[in-house]
């Protein structure tokens, strides 16, 4: 008598056979690049190349002198006189943007929006982050890339570098990938897992310390300098090894005693991390956020109504992530695959997903989503059997 199959086997050949390897059309994955690059070059344009009040073509028309004045750095900070000799744009422009987030954290209003815009994109750093440490992954989303992105999130906003690079990239990538191979793929080896939450976390901390430290103080200068190359802290993952198959030790769950959700519960953690930032924001801000909006976006200068729309572009970003798991999801299924995650519709999304939303915030509720999607990819490898919808 022939030896039983186990779950696992019976699992992997099932998946193996089910889903064949081809790609989605590019379709409805290019049209939702393009309506993000447009919202992206419109948030761009909207804040910097249109800015509604003066205090930006003030700071971008001021000399060195000037800008340094404004925040109270004297000719005796260290490197003062060298960077005023040799920097050139590069330092003046450092310089503006710093004055113009001193403009823009400078009050409460800022700070709260700032701190939702934390809440959001926080667990969207965490997921790309993770997925550019594991095995198989397509070279554009590596931690070079996701470095890039933020770096030039400092200079053209996060909204518009996320809408207009970032989301294309994404969609590029899950064309790319569609195959056999479940999504999303094995979580990485535990290290690599807590050196991705240990750079994170710096990020925050940086983070939080320009939120917290009082406006018009030289530590308040300092920590706003920081901030703008707090990407840098990511620097540790570009060493981290990454091979270019999803190899036995990963991707076969008959090589694994047991399943690897570790990026699960760090999504899970940060599901909970969220709730008390999206919280404070809404405290702090929310009333004259409230009367700013619906005061024809009155926010009296230049620096709020930029993160306002930089929340704005980060939500649609977020959300834009969603439909494209979404469509490549349904593809699949479409193509003869078994179905693994739940279907998405925006009607469903709209009427019983905005509630707990605006309870707990839109940062929780992705978190939520993307440990979802890996302990039902987990589930799968191990032989659990997929809900259909």
């Amino acid at each position: 008598m022939a030896p039983k199959k186990s779950n696992t086997s019976v699992a992997k050949s099932t998946i193996k056979s089910n889903t064949p390897a081809a790609k989605p059309r590019a379709t409805s994955l290019i049209l939702i690049s393009l309506l993000s690059i447009s919202v992206g070059i419109f948030v761009h344009s909207r804040t910097l190349h249109f800015p509604r009040y003066k205090n930006a073509e003030y700071l971008m028309t001021a000399n060195v002198a000037k800008l340094r004045s404004e925040l109270g750095l004297p000719k005796s900070w260290p490197g003062t006189t060298i960077f005023d000799q040799y920097g050139g744009e590069a330092w003046r422009f450092l310089l503006v943007l710093v004055n113009f987030f001193k403009d823009a954290i400078g009050e409460k209003l800022g700070q709260s929006i700032l701190l939702l815009i934390t809440s959001v994109l926080g667990p969207v750093v965490l997921f790309f982050t993770t997925e550019s440490l594991k095995d198989g992954r397509h070279p554009l989303i590596s931690p070079g890339f996701l470095i890039f992105v933020l770096s030039l999130g400092q200079l053209i906003l996060v909204a518009a570098a996320s809408s207009i690079v970032l989301v294309p990239a994404y969609a590029y990538t899950r064309w790319q990938e569609a195959s056999s191979l479940v999504h999303p793929l094995p979580t990485p080896n535990a290290w690599k897992i807590v050196l991705g939450s240990i750079c994170n976390i710096a990020a925050l901390l940086i983070i939080f310390l320009t939120t917290f430290t009082p406006p018009g103080t030289i530590a308040f200068t300092h920590a706003n300098i920081l901030f703008q190359f707090f990407p840098i802290v990511l620097v540790p993952l570009l060493f981290v090894p990454r091979s270019k198959t999803v190899v036995s030790t990963a991707g076969s769950a008959s090589a694994r005693e047991s399943p690897r959700l570790l990026a699960a519960s760090n999504y899970q953690l940060l599901s909970f991390m969220v709730i008390p930032i999206y919280w404070l924001g809404l405290y702090w801000g929310g009333k004259p956020l409230f009367h700013a909006i619906i005061h024809d976006l009155d926010f009296k200068s230049d620096g709020p109504y930029l993160l306002f729309w930089d929340l704005i572009g980060v939500l649609s970003a977020t959300y834009a992530i969603v439909q494209i798991d979404a469509i490549v999801d349904g593809a699949k299924v479409k193509q003869g695959g078994e179905r693994i995650h739940s279907r998405r519709l925006f009607l469903e999304d709209a009427v019983l997903g905005l509630p707990i939303v605006a309870l707990l915030g839109p940062g929780w509720a992705i978190s939520r989503y993307f440990q979802r999607r890996e302990i039902l990819a987990e589930k799968v490898r191990f032989g659990a059997t997929a809900k259909e919808d």
